[in-house]
């Protein structure tokens, strides 16, 4: 995508005035007309504010809104401020659809009718998912409802950040989740990784999938993997939950996928995000910090172009909270790297949806990265 065909734009006023003065840097480069918005906003702006002014000063064909507790804008990392994106590349086309409720058939009918009717058609595909929606839930009716797709990618939530709704779509503001659908740009995903195995692989004996626990590995408690590599600190572990440091990676298909472990049970099971299977390989994983800007820069210098184009980041919040401030020295390492043709704005969660590219699952995963590169 040309800088021509879109623009980004970023302001940390009040309410109003932050769309106001968003609507003013837009309008500089788009004076007439403005086909598609996407908006991203932190907690402390009202959605309901935030729609009624742009549909004021920019009347856009069309309005796609996400909140989050921060924000990406080229190499920064925003705590409150609103970023916008416009899309005006002539032959881009993007369908949407918004689930109202929670229910399961509701998510079924919505599912079925949007991705279903798109499928084929060279659209890239994105879900947004509140933590109004249970995770398991919805990718069970995803996976159900589409089947293998190769071009998926998304975000969700599993605590709430506010108590405005989440969600900006068209004319609805909603809490439970968007899609939509691109086409008429080339839009590619890579996940940045740098986490690394962290002593002896163990296997996964015993899970509860309808409630993605894992029970037992290598046949005791779960939890006792922890115990064992953790000895004496493994008590002051379990009192500060401090498990986001050290995931979970699951071997599979010849891939590490990260699992978040978000607490321990009494009878020594973990409750976790991210999918669980019996008899597969895994190991403690920790975030090697040393490594970080090699494995950046190698995964990122095959999407570098003269041309340059637009790049949407979904980052971790686990991830944030294990790097700290060098969390924005990532970014910017991202900016560098990319150079300055290509425009970059995202968004922090709790976990990231993407499609495999081999065998075109839809799997969710926390602590890495998760870009999608439009050009």
């Amino acid at each position: 995508m040309k800088t021509q065909d879109f623009t980004i734009a970023f302001s940390q006023l009040e309410q109003e005035e932050a769309v106001k003065e968003i609507s003013l840097k837009i309008k500089l480069l788009f004076p007439k007309q403005i086909k598609c918005l996407i908006i991203l906003y932190t907690p402390q702006y009202h959605p309901a504010n935030i729609l009624k002014t742009v549909r004021l000063t920019l009347k856009p064909n069309q309005i796609v809104g996400i909140q989050s507790p921060l924000l990406i804008f080229e190499g920064s990392i925003i705590s409150k401020g609103i970023v916008a994106c416009c899309l005006n590349k002539e032959s881009l086309d993007m369908k949407s659809s918004f689930l109202a409720s929670k229910q399961i058939k509701d998510t079924s009918t919505v599912l079925n009718t949007f991705f279903k009717e798109l499928r084929g058609k060279k659209y890239h595909f994105f879900s947004f998912v509140s933590a109004n929606i249970e995770l398991l839930s919805y990718l069970k009716e995803m996976k159900s409802s589409i089947g293998k797709i190769f071009n998926f990618s998304g975000a969700g939530y599993t605590k709430r950040y506010s108590s405005y709704n989440t969600y900006i779509l068209d004319n609805n503001i909603n809490d439970y989740s968007v899609n939509f659908a691109i086409k008429g740009t080339q839009i590619d995903f890579v996940r940045l990784e740098g986490f690394t195995t962290l002593g002896k692989s163990f296997k996964i004996t015993k899970i509860s999938p309808e409630r993605n626990i894992l029970m037992e590995i290598d046949n005791q408690p779960a939890v006792n993997i922890y115990r064992y590599y953790l000895e004496e600190k493994f008590d002051t572990f379990i009192k500060n939950r401090l498990f986001t440091f050290y995931p979970l990676g699951i071997k599979s298909d010849g891939t590490l996928r990260l699992i978040k472990v978000l607490e321990s049970l009494e009878d020594g099971s973990l409750l976790c995000l991210g999918e669980l299977k019996e008899k597969t390989d895994g190991n403690i994983m920790f975030l090697n910090t040393d490594s970080l800007l090699k494995k950046t820069q190698d995964m990122l210098l095959p999407f570098t172009n003269e041309e340059g184009g637009l790049v949407f980041i979904v980052n971790s919040l686990s991830r944030k909270k294990i790097l700290i401030e060098s969390a924005e020295e990532e970014i910017k390492t991202i900016k560098k790297i990319l150079g300055d043709k290509f425009k970059i704005l995202g968004i922090f969660s709790d976990y990231y949806l993407f499609s495999d590219y081999e065998k075109g699952d839809i799997n969710a995963e926390t602590g890495n990265i998760l870009l999608t590169i439009w050009q």
